[in-house]
């Protein structure tokens, strides 16, 4: 579900602050409804508050560029990237969008997004899958009722450093398909994440916080270059399924035996050369993927895997064997115990 040219900055494209006589406005002398102009209302905005003030100036930038173009404009529609919002959405305005609790703008060739996102505070599904985006807004971070957000199939190189911040409410995130080559360290802050979704980029690290993202039921990292992982991820303990296919993997770490509720370990096509020794604490796995490595043997402990049902290890070296008792070819060797339920062999060595 998956890294990569600096993507246009959104501006809100009218003013956000108190009143601005000094810099010339431009359309100071345009006629207010009594007639005194804007330069006496102007005035008249002394005292007011910031947000107050604000909202006035956007109402001039309103009717000025109505008067300019001859047609109604609202303030969201002088910035670009909140009108191709509005308009995805079938909104009248970008400030329509703020009751939206989902909006699904997948396939839309969208470029960026703006800055004003983090106005959305009902949001809880954003999808934006396979678009043009290479880079996100910092004010993305602000959405605190956001539940699943998806970016697959994008052109990211990168996430704001304060992504982390998007930790309180996140369960769901699909980051496949982009151009990733690392996280910042607040990704560590995302501990409500249940699914994350981190295939067929070009990750080559991971925090070492790992760790911290307690919920955590799906991992997918396949497809990307990483050489290690790090130790923290033992304490992902509500884990259920973690695709490590097609890195460059060369050992995982000792901690990996304790993911105890750990069902899919798929590591297929990396540089393994052997598998920890404890390897058989995994008392939930039911699928143990281990093709096209550089596995000389399988450590005893394997015999305990009492839920495997699917073992493949084809194209391995495996010159120091299989643990005795091992074979599917000797059911009668009573050795093989719980072994004999398998169902899903693939044995073929390098």
């Amino acid at each position: 579900m998956h890294a990569e040219a600096d993507d246009p900055e959104a501006s809100s494209g009218y003013p956000t602050g108190a009143p601005r006589r000094a810099c010339g406005n431009p359309w100071a002398q345009e006629v207010g409804a009594d007639g005194r102009g804007e330069r006496a209302e102007e005035e008249d905005d002394e005292g007011l508050s910031p947000a107050t003030s604000a909202e006035l100036g956007a109402r001039r930038l309103t009717s000025a560029l109505s008067s300019m173009f001859g047609v109604m404009v609202s303030p969201s529609d002088a910035d670009p990237f909140e009108r191709r919002f509005a308009e995805l959405d079938g909104a009248g305005s970008f400030r329509e969008l703020a009751q939206r609790d989902s909006l699904d703008f997948e396939g839309r060739e969208l470029a960026a997004l703006p800055e004003r996102i983090s106005d959305l505070k009902s949001l809880e599904r954003l999808l934006l899958a396979n678009n043009q985006i290479m880079e996100l807004p910092s004010t993305l971070a602000h959405l605190p009722a956001l539940q699943v957000l998806v970016l697959a199939g994008n052109h990211l190189g990168r996430l704001p450093e304060n992504f982390g911040a998007l930790g309180p409410s996140l369960g769901l995130l699909r980051l496949e398909g982009n151009r990733l080559v690392d996280l910042p360290e607040s990704f560590a802050n995302l501990t409500q994440l249940h699914w994350l979704e981190l295939q067929r980029n070009s990750l080559e690290s991971l925090p070492e916080q790992l760790g911290s993202l307690s919920n955590l039921e799906m991992l997918r990292l396949d497809h990307n270059r990483l050489v290690t992982l790090p130790e923290s991820i033992g304490e992902l303990q509500r884990l259920r399924f973690l695709r490590l296919g097609k890195n460059f993997i060369s050992a995982l770490p000792a901690s990996v035996s304790r993911l105890t509720n750990l069902e899919l370990l798929a590591a297929e096509r990396n540089r393994l050369e052997e598998l920890p020794d404890d390897i058989g604490g995994l008392s939930a796995l039911e699928t143990l993927d281990l093709e096209y490595n550089l596995l000389a043997g399988l450590p005893a402990s394997i015999v305990r895997l009492r839920s495997l049902r699917s073992l493949r290890v084809n194209g391995n070296r495996m010159w120091r064997g299989v643990p005795p008792g091992f074979h599917k070819w000797a059911p009668e060797d009573t050795a093989l115990g719980p072994l004999n339920r398998i169902r899903d062999w693939r044995f073929r060595f390098a």
